[in-house]
Parts: C-alpha cells; sequence; structure tokens
C-alpha cells in the first residue's frame, strides 16, 4: 500500500520536500541542514495517510512514497486562489482575533444575536441559514463564507437541515477585552 505524506503547519512552513537522489524517495531539508523525519499512520486522517514529524539532525527520507512523489509536483505548480469573500470593516480597530469552530446539530439555530466586533465566518460542512434582521435569509451551504458586522443584529443563523449536523468556524475581529455574542429576546 502506498503512503500519502502530510506536512504540519510547522514542517510545511520551515521545511521544503525535495526529491532525493534515491529513487522514488522524498527528503526533508531546512537550510543546508537534514533533519530526521518520523512518520506514523494517524488514524483520524483518511486511511493509508502518513504525518511526518522532525525529531532530530539527520538525513531522513520517505521511502515507497506513493503519491508523495505526485504531491510534490503539486507542490511544485502555482497556487490556486479563489475570492470567496469580501467584507469593508471600515475604520476599526482590530487588537485580536478569536476564532472557534462551531457545530450546530440538526435544526439547532443560535437566536437572535449580536455581536460588539465584527464576526467572519466559514461553513466547513453542512448548510447554514444566515439573515440580518430587516434583510432577506442567505442559504449558506459548504464553503461559503458570511460576514456578521458588528452591532448588527442577526435575526437568525441555524443549521438549515433538520437531519444533518452544521460545522462552521467563526473569526472574531476583536478590539481589546470583548464579549463575542450577545443574545437578544426573540421578537415573536
Amino acid at each position: 500500500m502506498n503512503a500519502e505524506v502530510v506536512y504540519s503547519t510547522e514542517l510545511a512552513r520551515d521545511y521544503s520536500v525535495v526529491p532525493s537522489t534515491e529513487s522514488g524517495s522524498l527528503k526533508a531539508e531546512a537550510s543546508k541542514k537534514a533533519w530526521k523525519v518520523q512518520t506514523s499512520t494517524n488514524a483520524a486522517m483518511k486511511p493509508c495517510c502518513t504525518t511526518a514529524r522532525v525529531t532530530e539532525p539527520a538525513v531522513a527520507t520517505f521511502s515507497n512514497p506513493g503519491p508523495a512523489a505526485a504531491n510534490h509536483t503539486l507542490m511544485s505548480q502555482s497556487v490556486q486562489r479563489k475570492q470567496i469573500l469580501t467584507a469593508v470593516l471600515g475604520n476599526r480597530n482590530v487588537t485580536s482575533v478569536d476564532v472557534r469552530e462551531i457545530r450546530l446539530e440538526p435544526g439547532q439555530q443560535a437566536g437572535r444575536h449580536l455581536h460588539p466586533c465584527a464576526v467572519l465566518g466559514y461553513i466547513v460542512e453542512g448548510t447554514a441559514i444566515y439573515q440580518i434582521e430587516g434583510e432577506a435569509a442567505q442559504v449558506l451551504p459548504a464553503g461559503s463564507a458570511f460576514y456578521e458586522p458588528p452591532e448588527t443584529v442577526i435575526a437568525n443563523f441555524g443549521n438549515a437541515s433538520e437531519v444533518e449536523s452544521m460545522q462552521f468556524v467563526a473569526f472574531y475581529l476583536l478590539d481589546g477585552q470583548q464579549d463575542l455574542i450577545t443574545m437578544l429576546e426573540s421578537k415573536d
């Protein structure tokens, strides 16, 4: 079975993977230093994936890299960037960002609320319903991004499905110490 090499952010940031002089293998290099790489199967990832971890200075190679050699070719191609959201923040001061992964169960709704800060979000899985008070509701499938302006009432944000959960990542653009959310009474 071929192994696919999955690089951690730390490894990818500091090290490049290049073809070795040995046929069919890869090695990790970092500014004229070679590092020993420990590989292990990660059960949380798809089957036959291998993660790489730098453990100590030495020469390290991946034998039988399988799709990793193809991945190296892909890494040398140009990066494609697809714009999914543009949000005008105005003249706001942002001193920190709080990033949260949030899961809503089937049919679960967040309720009427507002945020004291701007919130950018990305739907990871499932489909969300998003509605700013006084505006039409929007359906946001996985891969969609959204913007909740600060101090703006969100009439509805919830899971559009009654059978599947929905997961999103929210980026709270904070100015000093701020609450992330203020729940409001329903208008019903």
